[in-house]
């Protein structure tokens, strides 16, 4: 019994999206009604 696919090469369909710029990441879309937020961190420990 053995399992397949482990280690095995997988033909990836975005590859030549982001290679050639067109890609899209999570950080380029717009939702209607999208919220921001910032996190801001002490320099000093435990303040």
């Amino acid at each position: 019994m053995g399992i397949e696919g482990v280690g095995a090469r997988v033909a990836r369909k975005e590859d030549k999206r982001f290679i050639t710029g067109a890609g899209r990441y999570v950080d380029d879309m717009v939702v209607p009604g999208m919220k921001h937020a910032a996190f801001v961190r002490s320099p000093h420990a435990h303040a």
